[in-house]
């Protein structure tokens, strides 16, 4: 606890939660510092945060479950749910996967922009768009990180069950999870008690900044959720996808998402760090080795929040910090310094 509330102090942040899981337990989850400053309103562990793009997780596992159920494999081309899509050539068209949007290795590549700056009413109307977006790598020989290719299979689970990406978060691992306080929205978010502002640091200043109410890009980056929440989430995948005998996900979508898939290049091993190596991503899961352990990890960042979730599947460890600071290190060094 003090050293958290030191490292709070040193890196000038308002306000941080945590949950630790291990051997299927939650062992610990606290509060620390203020979700409204202003207010001087504390953290608990069932405040609200935006965790970013570790929803990626999840919208992968709704695939993973269709898969289950025998509504589509992940080997299927994208076209085969979306009739109209059409990548901007013969060649993508032909290689590209659903596994490949959720491992990044589409070649499409970071084209945010689309989506953000000239937002499309549904998110199927975004679809019309990809065969005029030209790669900006290899197909399926490239890792290059891409909300646009999360956003086409939030499409492909939406045509897949014609639900909502949204209901289908919530029918199929928000409601079996238990994680009652979690949602895809910032105005539902908002309409609870227990919810954090996000902050920003300005002339060494913490001053609150405006919401990011995802659109299109949902399914990358729209979950908000609490460290005791996401602790269930931990639980599920530390225990091949059974949270309390009920199976929510597969043993074989379980280790599938959690090995690698796409070599990536994005960010090698530090010479600062000869502990680390190993570097790559499954199925909206970084996968690592950390000093001969095997790692799984997401961050998430999103205006005015920051986090990261880690588990060590064979250690049965896992770790998920969140907090509301802008484009923060700080989950990162939460995480490290339980770890070790």
């Amino acid at each position: 606890d003090t050293e958290i509330e030191n490292l709070l102090k040193a890196y000038n942040a308002v306000g941080l939660s945590i949950a630790v899981v291990e051997n299927s337990k939650t062992i610990y989850s606290k509060g620390f510092g203020f979700r409204d400053l202003e207010n001087k309103l504390p953290v608990t562990a069932n405040s609200i945060f935006p965790i970013g793009s570790i929803t990626k997780s999840f919208t992968a596992s709704l695939l993973g479950i269709l898969e289950n159920q025998n509504q589509l494999s992940l080997k299927d081309k994208p076209s085969l749910y979306i009739p109209k899509l059409q990548f901007y050539n013969d060649k993508m068209d032909n290689l590209i996967a659903i596994e490949d949007l959720l491992s990044h290795k589409t070649g499409i590549g970071s084209v945010d922009g689309t989506y953000i700056l000239f937002p499309a009413d549904r998110r199927e109307n975004i679809i019309p768009r990809l065969k005029y977006l030209k790669p900006n790598g290899a197909i399926k020989d490239s890792w290059i990180y891409s909300n646009l290719g999360y956003v086409i299979a939030g499409t492909i689970i939406e045509k897949t069950t014609n639900e909502s990406w949204e209901k289908n978060i919530q029918d199929k691992i928000f409601k079996p999870l238990n994680m009652n306080s979690s949602n895809t929205s910032i105005k539902e978010m908002t309409k609870t008690k227990d919810y954090s502002f996000g902050y920003g640091i300005s002339n060494n200043l913490s001053q609150k900044v405006l919401f990011s109410e995802l659109n299109n890009d949902k399914p990358g980056g729209a979950i908000n959720s609490t460290a005791n929440d996401m602790a269930n989430w931990m639980t599920t995948w530390l225990n091949n996808g059974t949270f309390q005998t009920k199976e929510i996900l597969s043993k074989n979508y379980i280790q599938e998402a959690t090995s690698l898939k796409a070599i990536d290049n994005g960010f090698p091993p530090e010479t600062s760090d000869p502990n680390i190596y190993t570097f790559g991503y499954g199925y909206g899961w970084k996968v690592n080795s950390n000093n001969g352990h095997y790692k799984v990890h997401h961050g998430g960042n999103v205006s005015g929040f920051s986090s990261q979730l880690v588990m060590y599947p064979t250690d049965n460890l896992g770790i998920v910090v969140l907090t509301n600071q802008h484009n923060s290190i700080l989950p990162y060094i939460v995480a490290d310094i339980v770890t070790n």
